[in-house]
């Protein structure tokens, strides 16, 4: 089983999550989907942080963020960070 946990990075509070039985994209998605819909759409110049890994780099991904105004931001840390 694999998580993905969408977090504010001041509250530390958990906004959206996803399980799934593989680490695809759309793990990622259906996380910050639920993040979103957490914060009743209004994410608009939010920083999305992640990793570099492939689900976070995807042009799916790029998508997701875009449609919703989220700006990314990559490092070397594994943890999936929403900031704003």
């Amino acid at each position: 089983m694999y998580l993905c946990v969408i977090k504010d990075e001041h509250s530390k509070r958990a906004l959206g999550w996803a399980v799934a039985d593989h680490m695809r994209t759309e793990l990622v998605t259906a996380a910050v989907e639920m993040a979103v819909r957490t914060r009743r759409g209004r994410v608009a110049g939010t920083i999305m942080h992640s990793d570099r890994g492939s689900q976070y780099t995807a042009a799916v991904m790029a998508r997701v963020c875009d449609r919703h105004g989220l700006l990314r931001s990559m490092g070397r840390t594994g943890v999936c960070l929403l900031t704003g």
